[in-house]
């Protein structure tokens, strides 16, 4: 599962690096790193692999070359992950849940 988020990485890096934007990008690592456990625990829950057309959408968006369409996707890709993240802990405990949206806000 380690090697996930590693690839989760690889794919979002080699979007962001073709901006040529080299602080933005170590910012974006630094967020990735952190956020790191909170994607591995996402795919432990949604081990559903048709679950998983977030990245296929990006790509596909990333593909017509128009940043409007590229952001947008982004941000609900973003967006709906985290929402899953929290509908998931929420069935889990509600405690976890508070901790989770807490970190997230603070994230973001």
């Amino acid at each position: 599962m380690k090697s996930w988020g590693q690839w989760n990485w690889s794919f979002h890096s080699a979007r962001y690096a073709s901006a040529n934007r080299p602080v933005m990008l170590a910012f974006l690592k630094t967020l990735n790193i952190n956020c790191d456990r909170y994607t591995r625990l996402h795919l432990v829950f949604t081990r559903d692999a048709s679950r998983w057309t977030g990245h296929r959408q990006l790509l596909d968006a990333c593909k017509t070359k128009n940043p409007e369409i590229a952001e947008k996707e982004l941000w609900k890709h973003i967006t709906e992950e985290l929402v899953c993240l929290v509908q998931e802990t929420n069935t889990q405990d509600k405690r976890r849940q508070a901790i989770v949206w807490a970190r997230l806000r603070r994230l973001l």
